[in-house]
């Protein structure tokens, strides 16, 4: 698939710093009056990965060796700070503290080798009435000489009752509780602050929430809580390879407070088309997503 005009005004950019990005993200108030999504789509030529950061990363999900190819999720990790970048210019018009995340969808047309030299693009994907706010999109594209090899797409809830839909309706479930209760060969996820500090460290995601009791505390929460995208990376990790070409959908539920025992569930073993991950004993879900997987083509 080739590159297409879009309507976007594309800013080419450099990897920003996530510190700052922070920093303007806790001062960032919202303005909802008339809103409106920026058209800017930011851009960064020629990315190539960091291997010392991949390998750090891998080892927070549970992937103790580093092969030929990115993890399917990877992609979106390494785009972050142009999401961050985005969301704190200054027409953002919803505020960043308190936005949750709650779906990402992964399409890899081939797999991405580690060595490649890639182009990546950021950029507001639309948004849906929510009953409690509104749910927007961020759209991340990774093109190889071209051709857009991956595809993800973020969505966010911002709450705010002055925008909120009362009768906006409820999405249908990916995966319906009578589904659930079908699935079976648990594997173990383990979760625990030193694993979310790694994660943190590698992926740039260093929101005060996910790294100490004390700074969750001061946000709001009982304890850190874990990185939605580690609890998507470390499921995948375990239910797909890296080098097909495969896509995701997923949902996050309840957030994961740390430390905590998980335990990830599936349809059938690898290659596994629907999975879930749930607490020790079974009664909290805390993502579930659905897998497709299509035929690799030849050159």
């Amino acid at each position: 698939m080739t590159k297409q005009h879009t309507p976007y005004r594309t800013q080419t950019v450099k990897m920003p710093a996530m510190l700052p990005l922070y920093v303007n993200a806790a001062m960032h108030s919202a303005n909802v009056k008339d809103w409106k999504l920026s058209d800017v789509c930011l851009t960064i030529k020629g990315w190539r990965c960091d291997k010392a950061k991949l390998r750090s990363y891998c080892q927070s999900i549970g992937v103790n060796k580093v092969g030929g190819y990115l993890p399917p999720a990877y992609p979106q990790i390494i785009s972050f700070p142009l999401q961050m970048k985005l969301m704190t210019r200054k027409d953002f018009p919803f505020k960043l503290l308190g936005l949750v995340h709650l779906s990402q969808s992964v399409t890899q047309h081939q797999p991405l080798d580690i060595n490649s030299k890639l182009d990546l693009e950021v950029k507001f994907d639309g948004h849906i009435p929510h009953r409690k706010g509104v749910v927007f999109f961020l759209k991340t594209d990774v093109y190889n000489q071209g051709e857009l090899v991956w595809e993800g797409r973020s969505g966010y809830l911002f709450r705010h009752r002055k925008i909120a839909d009362a009768d906006a309706l409820k999405s249908t479930p990916l995966i319906s509780d009578s589904d659930l209760a079908t699935l079976s060969f648990p594997q173990p996820l383990k979760s625990a602050l030193p694993i979310t500090r790694r994660y943190a460290f590698a992926s740039g995601d260093i929101n005060p929430i996910h790294m100490s009791g004390i700074t969750a505390k001061l946000l709001g929460f009982k304890k850190p809580i874990a990185h939605g995208m580690w609890l998507l990376s470390a499921a995948l990790a375990k239910v797909v390879p890296a080098n097909g070409n495969i896509a995701i959908e997923c949902e996050f539920k309840n957030p994961v407070l740390l430390p905590r025992s998980l335990y990830i569930k599936t349809d059938q073993p690898i290659p596994a088309s629907r999975f879930a991950v749930f607490n020790e004993d079974g009664e909290e879900v805390h993502i579930v997503g659905r897998i497709a997987y299509q035929e690799q083509q030849s050159n």
